[in-house]
C-alpha cells in the first residue's frame, strides 16, 4: 500500500530500524489497527481487508507507527499517519502525517 521511512545516524546493527504499529488505546484505534499491518523491516504498511464496500465509499483511519533502532539502549520515534480512502475522488488514496514525536 505505502511505505514509511526512518533513519538513524548510527552505523551497523545500531543503525537498523524496526517498524511496528502502536497498540490501540480505544475502539476506533482498534478498528484501524486491525485493518492494517506493517512489515517490521521495510516499513511498508499493508491492508488486511477491503476498506471500502458497496455501501461505504469513504474511509479514514489513523495509525501510530513506531520506529525503533536496534541500539542498546534502543531509541524510538512515533508518527501518526492518517489514511483517507475514497472511491469518488480522483486521488484514490491520500496519506498524510504531520505529527512526529
Amino acid at each position: 500500500m505505502f511505505q514509511v521511512n526512518a533513519t538513524d545516524k548510527d552505523s551497523r546493527q545500531n543503525g537498523r530500524i524496526k517498524y511496528s504499529l502502536q497498540k490501540a488505546r480505544d475502539a476506533a484505534q482498534r478498528n484501524a489497527r486491525s485493518s492494517f499491518w506493517i512489515d517490521e523491516n521495510t516499513g511498508i504498511i499493508y491492508t488486511n481487508e477491503t476498506l471500502l464496500s458497496a455501501n461505504k465509499d469513504h474511509a479514514i483511519s489513523e495509525l501510530t507507527v513506531v520506529a525503533t533502532d536496534l541500539g542498546r539502549p534502543s531509541k524510538q520515534s512515533k508518527a501518526t499517519v492518517r489514511i483517507e480512502i475514497s472511491q469518488s475522488e480522483a486521488e484514490m488514496i491520500r496519506v498524510s502525517s504531520n505529527k512526529y514525536t
